[in-house]
């Protein structure tokens, strides 16, 4: 059902497309830092992460790749994200663990705040580039996955 979404999503926002300055202004580039993975249950994991994004389209699309890893947990994201002046709307895959769905929100002044909605799930993501740091909250679903956060080393 998401496939068929997200083209009526875009369509409806294509008169807003952004085409002065970017709102991913900062984001490029390739982030590697240090983590933590925190489980539903209370458990807590470092971890190590790489996260690469690509602006392109004059810095109206994003795609990106985050991949982190933890003594026992894996998350692998790919995503693409389209803005429309401030508004950012996209899709999210997370490989390790086959959830996808999709991203919408703001991006400006140099931070994302957005909310991936899947077919059985919700989260919440914040990518400051300033700061250089990535939280990634699930609210529900299947995941047991608490929240992660890494920061740029």
């Amino acid at each position: 059902m998401l496939r068929f979404l997200i083209p009526a999503l875009y369509a409806v926002m294509l008169g807003t497309a952004a085409h002065a300055g970017s709102a991913f202004d900062g984001f490029g580039g390739r982030w590697v830092g240090n983590g933590t993975i925190h489980m539903t249950d209370g458990q807590q994991e470092k971890m190590k992460c790489v996260a690469t994004y690509f602006p392109i389209s004059g810095g109206t699309r994003m795609n990106m790749n985050v991949r982190c890893a933890s003594a026992g947990y894996k998350i692998d994201v790919k995503g693409s994200l389209q803005a429309f002046d401030n508004r950012i709307l996209g899709e999210f895959e997370e490989r390790h663990y086959n959830h996808s769905g999709i991203v919408h929100g703001i991006a400006e002044g140099g931070n994302i705040d957005a909310t991936i909605t899947g077919d059985d799930w919700l989260a919440s993501i914040t990518v400051k580039s300033y700061g250089t740091v990535v939280t990634m909250t699930p609210h529900s679903g299947p995941v047991k996955i608490a929240s992660f956060t890494f920061t740029k080393g």
